[in-house]
């Protein structure tokens, strides 16, 4: 990892000073700070709250990209695009669209979802989405994997013998 510059230095102090901005960043903006100075990455670990390698990623992203770097929130993989109440209301219309059929694939709710939505999703993504909304898949099977055939079925019934009791 590169040295921080007395410049870089001056610019967190002054940021670090300030305080009155969005708590997430300051607490970036600190973390950072407390890592320029003689601090040990374990000592800056528990007075700031975040991880060793946290701190390290925040280090490299302001020496490469400045204050506007630690400015930038992370988002999660789990930035949905529509709100809860817009799925609920696409997939009642879909529901709408196929009332009458009796099976529908999820691959064939996904053609009618994107083209009510105009949003592509993912067919994993999409499932999750039905999950969510509470659909689930019912599919009976039309046999026990197990089930004996038809003759054989039929041989039994023929052998069973019956005694008055």
């Amino acid at each position: 990892m590169r040295k921080f510059t007395n410049e870089q230095k001056e610019e967190l102090a002054r940021e670090v000073k300030l305080g009155d901005v969005e708590i997430a960043y300051f607490r970036r903006v600190q973390a950072v700070f407390w890592h320029t100075q003689e601090r040990s990455l374990c000592e800056t670990a528990k007075l700031s709250g975040f991880s060793v390698n946290t701190i390290l990623r925040l280090s490299r992203n302001y020496q490469n990209g400045g204050l506007c770097s630690l400015r930038s929130k992370y988002v999660g993989s789990n930035n949905r695009k529509l709100t809860y109440a817009t799925e609920a209301m696409y997939l009642e219309k879909i529901m709408r669209e196929t009332k009458g059929s009796s099976f529908v694939r999820a691959s064939e709710l996904l053609v009618l979802f994107e083209r009510i939505s105009g949003e592509k999703y993912n067919i994993n993504a999409f499932r999750y989405l039905l999950r969510r909304h509470g659909w689930r898949k019912v599919l009976p099977r039309p046999k026990h994997p197990e089930a004996a055939d038809e003759e054989t079925c039929d041989a039994a019934k023929k052998l069973t013998l019956w005694s008055r009791g």
